[in-house]
């Protein structure tokens, strides 16, 4: 889906389809339910993204806006 951020935050570790499209979904659960390499794979690659976006990660990006805002850099949020 293109709504909400959501595939930036996804990445590749996940599959996109449109929320409202039965079809899609339909598409989605049965490329799951039978690709067992698709779902290892994906498996993975959440785990790894989920590590790059933890509590952690987001505090030291964080920061490091704030330090360069406070030093009078260009601040974008």
């Amino acid at each position: 889906s293109g709504i909400y951020g959501i595939p930036e935050q996804v990445g590749y570790a996940g599959l996109l389809f449109d929320p409202n499209s039965i079809e899609e979904i339909a598409m989605i659960v049965s490329r799951l339910w039978t690709d067992d390499m698709l779902c290892e794979a994906l498996a993975k690659k959440g785990i790894k993204r989920a590590e790059q976006w933890g509590q952690a990660q987001f505090n030291e990006r964080f920061e490091n806006i704030l330090i360069s805002c406070l030093a009078g850099n260009a601040c974008l949020m």
